[in-house]
């Protein structure tokens, strides 16, 4: 990962210092380990199919639908819109590292939503969300 990333040599992005991951300092140098990690704990949570089923699974069923299947474009796309004001979600992982490298995580992040389609399984972590209640002072 760190290679495909090109995190393996020495960043200047000074977007990258101060960086958090569940509430920890990320070393800039090991970012790229650090959202490997995190999408590692995303795909442990997707069950592995029955091999042994597999086979029969799939003369039963047709393909998946192209219109269901998700390209690497769109998701680099959405990746490089996202809105670099808000807090970041339960990953931790700040938007502007999403943004400015979503090039690179387009792909890994393709085939995880991929495999949930075709598996028909949602990880776990993309059913969280944080709900921080605000005191609103009116006048």
């Amino acid at each position: 990962m760190k290679s495909i990333c090109r995190f393996s040599q020495p960043s200047d992005f000074g977007c990258f210092d101060n960086m958090l991951y569940h509430s920890m300092p990320v070393d800039s140098s090991n970012l790229a380990g650090t959202i490997n990690m995190h999408l590692c704990e995303v795909i442990k949570h997707i069950p592995t199919l029955d091999q042994s089923r597999l086979d029969d699974l799939r003369n039963k069923l047709s393909p998946l639908p192209s219109q269901y299947t998700v390209e690497i474009e769109e998701v680099c796309s959405l990746l490089s819109k996202v809105k670099l004001n808000k807090s970041v979600g339960p990953d931790g992982i700040s938007h502007t590292i999403w943004s400015i490298s979503c090039h690179l995580m387009a792909a890994p992040v393709t085939s995880i939503i991929n495999s949930s389609l075709h598996q028909c399984i949602v990880p776990d972590q993309w059913k969280i969300s944080r709900i921080t209640c605000s005191k609103t002072f009116s006048s």
